[in-house]
């Protein structure tokens, strides 16, 4: 891995030599949700089970649409509670347009 600075900016390359001409060709599977809601509902429960399938830090990075901003809400109003503040203290989240550390844990 190199690392680059340039400004304010961090950009990451991978130093190794992988073939990406070899990777699996898989169809795509849509699973269409019945709101927004339902949408940051699940992009939950997929952090949580990344938490239980993983040590140490999670990264996620929220790039848009409605879907990420419900999810953002709901971290935002558990935030307000204990009842997540182990996943809070583990938990990187990026956004599109503010590229920030959570600060949740300090409420």
């Amino acid at each position: 891995m190199s690392r680059r600075v340039v400004g304010k900016n961090v950009w990451l390359r991978s130093s190794g030599s992988r073939d990406h001409t070899q990777l699996e060709v898989r169809d795509l599977k849509y699973e269409v949700l019945e709101s927004e809601e339902a949408v940051g509902r699940a992009q939950f429960e997929e952090i949580k089970q990344a938490a239980q399938n993983k040590e140490g830090d999670l990264v996620i990075i929220l790039l848009g649409g409605r879907g990420a901003q419900a999810l953002y809400r709901l971290l935002g109003e558990l935030a307000q509670t204990d009842s997540i503040d182990h996943l809070l203290g583990r938990l990187h989240v990026f956004t599109r347009t503010h590229w920030r550390r959570c600060e949740w844990i300090m409420v």
